[in-house]
């Protein structure tokens, strides 16, 4: 899957928990595809460059959440990481804009 990144967009760590009885993470998973480049790294959390603001993807997923599902999108402007592997830090380096 390709996408056209815009220099202003940010980057974001998504962590989604879905309660029983409906867990349709495949259905959150493709909201927030839509709406940028979007990396699952495990179950719930993924990295999401996206021009939209955290109040705007939160709105967009809310759509496919049930009352006892919970979201947090985090923006990661000045994000400083160690450890992560190599697939996640080239992504991060790949999607950064030029000033953070």
């Amino acid at each position: 899957m390709c996408y056209n990144i815009i220099q202003n967009d940010m980057i974001y760590v998504v962590s989604y928990d879905l309660g029983e009885p409906d867990r349709n993470y495949a259905g959150i998973r493709a909201i927030l595809e839509r709406c940028g480049a979007f990396l699952p790294f495990q179950k719930s959390t993924g990295l999401l460059s996206s021009s939209l603001s955290a109040a705007e993807i939160r709105d967009r997923a809310k759509q496919q959440m049930d009352s006892n599902d919970s979201l947090l999108v985090t923006d990661m402007t000045n994000a400083h990481w160690a450890g992560l592997n190599t697939r996640l830090s080239a992504w991060i380096e790949e999607h950064r804009s030029p000033h953070s």
